[in-house]
C-alpha cells in the first residue's frame, strides 16, 4: 500500500479552523497534493541552520508567484465523499466553498511570531481530471520550509479512516508530540479549543463521553496509534487536566525533495477501474471472458463492484493481488453479488 504522509506544519495544526470532519479530510488532501505537485520548492534544513543562497531565492520565488496550484482528482474526491449523491459537482463545490470561507488564524513561527488571519484556499476550477485549487504561496511556504515552526507527519490513510472530527483533531495533535514524548498532557480548556466545541458539553463527564472517549476508541481501532491510558488530574473535585499515554506505531515519514515520478503505477480496465498490473488485467479478462465486457450494463456492474471494494477497504487505491496486499478476492466476491442482484441472464451476458 502506498503511504501518503503529509508533512504538516505545527502552526497549521494548532491554528483555529471551523470545518467539519469531511471537509477537514478534503483540506488535508489539498495540503498533501500541494506538496506533492510542487516538490521543487521543498527546502531541507535543520532548525538554526542558515539557508543557502539558492534556497533563499526559492523562498523569494514562492513569495513572488503569489499562488501555488494542485489538483484533487475525482478518485480522491470519491475516497473522501462516500455518498454518490454528494459526489456531483454542485455538492463537491459546496465543500470547497466551505474551505474558501473558513477563517484560519495561526502564528507564523518567525521572529515576530505574529498571529495571521487568512483564507484557507483560493480559486477552485473544474477540469476533466478533477478540481484545480489555488493556495496562497505566502501562507503555504510553511509546507516547504519550516522557519522554526516544526512539522508533524500525518498519515492520510489513518486520518481518512477516522470519522469523528474529534478523532481527527486528537490524532493530529497527539502525532505532533509522539516523536519526543509518550505522556502528553493537556488542560480541559486546551482540549475544548482543539475539539472546537465552544460552549457545548460544559460538564466534564459529558465532554469526555462525547469527545475524548469517541476519539480514543476510533484512534485505537486504526492500529496506527494506541492510547494506552487516560489519566485524569483533579483540581479540587473537578478534572482540570488529562494525560494521554500514547504508543505511536506509525513511522515518521516525510515528503522528500523531488526525485522524479513516485506515483503508483497502475493499469486502467473498462474505462475506469485501476489495476496494479497488466498481468492482473489479463487474469480478469480471462476470468470474465464469457461476459460481454463492452456492454454498458456490464461495465456499470464492474464499476459499482470496484467502488464498493475500495469503500469496504479504503487502504487500497486500486485492485491488487500482491502477496500480503490483496483485495482481488473481495472484488470478485462483490462482482458475483452484483451479477445476482442485477439478475443478468446467462443468455445475454455469458
Amino acid at each position: 500500500m502506498k503511504k501518503e504522509v503529509l508533512n504538516t506544519p505545527n502552526n497549521i495544526i494548532k491554528g483555529k479552523i471551523e470545518i467539519d470532519s469531511q471537509i477537514n479530510k478534503l483540506y488535508y488532501r489539498i495540503l498533501y497534493n500541494i506538496q506533492k505537485e510542487n516538490r521543487k520548492y521543498i527546502i531541507k534544513s535543520k532548525k538554526g541552520d542558515k539557508i543557502t543562497e539558492e534556497q533563499s531565492n526559492m523562498l523569494k520565488e514562492l513569495d513572488r508567484i503569489g499562488y501555488l496550484k494542485c489538483t484533487v482528482s475525482y478518485d480522491e474526491i470519491k475516497s473522501i465523499i462516500k455518498r454518490r449523491n454528494d459526489q456531483i459537482k454542485e455538492e463537491v463545490l459546496k465543500r470547497f466553498i466551505a474551505l474558501q470561507t473558513a477563517v484560519f488564524r495561526f502564528t507564523t513561527g518567525e521572529e515576530n511570531n505574529e498571529e495571521t488571519q487568512t483564507q484557507l484556499i483560493g480559486e477552485v476550477s473544474v477540469s476533466d481530471i478533477g478540481y484545480s485549487v489555488s493556495l496562497s504561496a505566502k501562507l503555504y511556504r510553511y509546507l516547504f520550509y519550516s522557519v522554526g515552526v516544526g512539522f508533524t507527519p500525518v498519515n492520510l490513510v489513518v486520518l481518512f479512516n477516522l470519522k469523528s472530527q474529534y478523532s481527527q483533531a486528537l490524532y493530529v495533535t497527539l502525532r505532533s508530540w509522539t516523536g519526543v514524548k509518550r505522556e502528553i498532557e493537556y488542560s480541559i480548556e486546551e482540549l475544548r479549543s482543539i475539539f472546537k466545541v465552544g460552549s457545548k458539553y460544559s460538564a466534564y463527564k459529558n465532554f469526555k463521553q462525547k469527545t475524548i472517549s469517541v476519539a480514543i476508541n476510533e484512534i485505537n481501532a486504526t492500529g496506527a496509534m494506541n492510547i494506552l491510558e487516560l489519566k485524569e488530574i483533579k483540581n479540587g473535585r473537578s478534572v482540570d487536566r488529562v494525560i494521554f499515554i500514547v504508543e505511536d506505531l506509525e513511522p515518521r515519514f516525510v515528503l522528500e525533495e523531488s526525485k522524479g515520478d513516485t506515483e503508483d503505477k497502475y493499469v486502467i480496465w473498462l474505462d475506469y477501474i485501476k489495476l496494479e498490473s497488466e498481468d492482473l488485467k489479463e487474469r480478469l479478462e480471462l476470468k470474465y471472458a464469457d461476459m460481454n465486457l463492452e456492454s454498458p450494463i456490464v461495465k456499470s456492474l464492474f464499476h459499482k463492484a470496484y467502488d464498493k471494494t475500495l469503500n469496504k477497504d479504503n487502504s487500497f487505491t486500486m485492485i491488487q493481488d500482491k502477496k500480503g496486499k490483496t483485495n482481488f478476492a473481495l472484488f470478485n466476491f462483490i462482482v458475483n453479488g452484483e451479477i445476482l442482484t442485477n439478475e443478468l441472464s446467462l443468455e445475454n451476458h455469458f
